[in-house]
């Protein structure tokens, strides 16, 4: 590679993906494909890890990673409020490195505690949970009248996926439901950060949505717009050889509704 390509090269790196962290700027859609593809990689990697200790995927294996996913939304709220400095690996998607240079031990520790037990992640959940409980103690409600909103909103944009689950075949699927739920979350926090708070969409196509209809009541209409043929197809495809790989996918996206969606909420009620 001559010094001209260098240059190049080295410029669209700073251009699309130093300069969004530093000038705290928001994703575009280069840094955003990039991201993609290393959570699909990232994804792919926890999937043959988890199978290769021998671990169940199914609700119970979600659950135990609540805690966990908790932990990190409160982590990288913490840098934005100042508790951290804003660096690389404080920030989103560097942060992930370090999260990862937790998780992989922590999981291998509470395999090997529990396997006797037969309740492998057990440590795990605990640690999670004490962790997330230290990390919390940083943060602080300093906008009561925020977190009022987010209960209303959640409540109603919740609401009618319980009410149908009684109707509709795909709700009373216990991965199904908790997508919608999760990603509902997230939404309300978009939604009430942006039309009562004035903050601003860091991700590209929700921008476009929220332009589309008019507002960030648009990001609902984003989601259900794809989750449900996405959950649609995975129904669809599943059998007894892919039940686990079926169950992780699903768990993506709901640690990923849970993970933003937190993440968006404690923001806004700690004024950050």
């Amino acid at each position: 590679m001559g010094s001209n390509e260098t240059v190049w090269v080295a410029s669209f790196f700073e251009k699309y993906f130093v300069k969004p962290i530093v000038e705290k700027t928001g994703y575009n859609v280069v840094n955003t494909l990039a991201y993609g593809v290393l959570l699909i990689i990232g994804a792919y990697t926890i999937y043959k890890f988890v199978k290769k200790l021998g671990l169940k995927i199914d609700f119970k294996f979600l659950l135990a990673h609540v805690p966990f996913v908790l932990l990190v939304s409160a982590w990288r709220v913490a840098t934005d409020a100042g508790v951290y400095p804003y660096t690389f690996l404080t920030t989103t998607p560097g942060l992930y490195i370090p999260v990862l240079a937790l998780y992989f031990p922590l999981v291998c520790v509470s395999v090997l505690y529990g396997k006797k037990r037969k309740k492998p992640l057990d440590l795990f959940v605990y640690a999670s949970i004490v962790l997330l409980v230290i990390q919390l103690a940083f943060l602080r409600v300093n906008v009561p009248s925020a977190l009022g909103l987010l209960l209303l909103y959640n409540a109603i944009s919740i609401a009618p996926f319980f009410a149908l689950r009684k109707y509709v075949k795909p709700l009373k699927d216990k991965f199904n439901i908790s997508i919608f739920v999760s990603h509902m979350i997230d939404a309300s926090a978009t939604h009430v950060s942006i039309t009562y708070y004035n903050y601003f969409e860091q991700h590209v196509v929700p921008r476009f949505f929220m332009w589309l209809f008019g507002g960030s009541i648009g990001f609902y209409f984003l989601k259900l717009l794809v989750l449900i043929p996405i959950i649609y197809a995975l129904d669809k495809n599943k059998n007894k050889k892919n039940e686990e790989l079926i169950n992780f996918i699903k768990s993506i996206f709901i640690i990923y509704g849970i993970g933003t969606g937190i993440r968006s909420s404690l923001r806004l009620v700690m004024g950050v």
